[in-house]
């Protein structure tokens, strides 16, 4: 396999968060959106390891969250199935311990963990997925069908390269170059033999699922109106589905319904632009009005349930009578 750096000096950093916006800064170069699916403050961990050919992280947290975008770097992302995460649904399916997701760059992130989740993830360059699986690059990699794939190695593998995986974000030296060159490949050989049997193409299950495609077009049209008034109806009259199978296939994937996830966006959204706009004049009433939220009383209420503190507290000003 050639082997070119594409990553120097190697890196591993630790970053202990607090606060959900903390979460979504740390992972704003990478391009997708994450919303706080569950109610509560928000704490977690994230470990980044940037190496000399390889990049991993790892993400705890104690809220569920939903992810969707797209990595704008050529790399394709694998994630071990592990009691820790196995609750998450993966482009609106769930998986079982055991098996290995795989996400080619031409492929969108899609996911909804629940709460007290541990992801990790190995992010390989394409080029060297590619010289390394060789003609199962094209479907591994999602580009002859544009969906993630799973495959279930066997268990000596998956161990092998969960361990090695555990080595890079947890008890590598990357100051030591050397050390790291090694530890990577490792990593990446034994990834291989997860993806290498001589079964794999028959052990390889896409993850398209059919309502995925309704499901993007309806939070593509709440974020087209986010700022403005949108009731269900408007979302089924356009993409000429009924109601009943618009609430299901969001049941199904997020365990509310379309309305309940279109408000939820615009919390999430409201609780960023409150935290943008600290130490400025903007009021939360204003900040507020700007994603139809009109009733300040009910909207402190819900907001407090959901994030754990009032809208005034991000804000970071004082409340006082009839603000939220």
């Amino acid at each position: 396999m050639e082997k070119a750096p594409l990553f120097y000096p190697p890196s591993l950093t630790v970053h202990k968060l607090t606060d959900f916006e903390q979460f979504r800064h740390l992972f704003q170069a990478w391009g997708g959106r994450f919303q706080q699916t569950s109610r509560g403050r928000f704490s977690g961990t994230a470990v980044i390891y940037q190496g000399m050919s390889v990049r991993a992280f790892q993400a705890e947290t104690n809220q569920a969250i939903f992810t969707r975008g797209q990595d704008q770097a050529e790399m394709v992302t694998v994630i071990p199935i592990t009691r820790a995460n196995e609750s998450t649904s993966w482009r609106g399916r769930e998986l079982t311990r055991g098996h290995l997701l795989v996400k080619g760059p031409d492929v969108e992130y899609y996911n909804q963990t629940s709460r007290n989740t541990i992801i990790q993830a190995l992010l390989v360059p394409l080029q060297i997925f590619t010289q390394m699986v060789g003609p199962l690059a094209g479907i591994m990699t999602g580009r002859k069908s544009l969906t993630s794939i799973a495959i279930q190695p066997s268990g000596g593998a998956m161990r092998r390269f969960q361990d090695s995986l555990d080595t890079l974000l947890t008890s590598l030296d990357p100051m030591n170059p050397d050390k790291a060159v090694f530890t990577e490949q490792k990593c990446l050989d034994d990834l291989s033999i997860c993806l290498l049997s001589r079964d794999a193409d028959r052990r390889i299950k896409e993850l398209g699922a059919k309502r995925l495609q309704l499901i993007d077009q309806a939070l593509d049209i709440m974020n087209e109106r986010i700022h403005k008034e949108l009731r269900a109806q408007d979302i089924c009259a356009k993409l000429q589905v009924n109601d009943r199978m618009l609430r299901r296939v969001f049941k199904q994937s997020f365990g509310m319904g379309p309305m309940a996830m279109y408000r939820l966006m615009r919390l999430n959204l409201l609780r960023h632009e409150l935290k943008s706009a600290r130490g400025g004049d903007q009021t939360v009433a204003t900040l507020a009005d700007r994603y139809n939220f009109r009733r300040l009383g009910a909207l402190a209420e819900e907001y407090q349930t959901h994030f754990g503190e009032l809208p005034s507290e991000t804000l970071g000003v004082r409340k006082t009578r009839g603000e939220a």
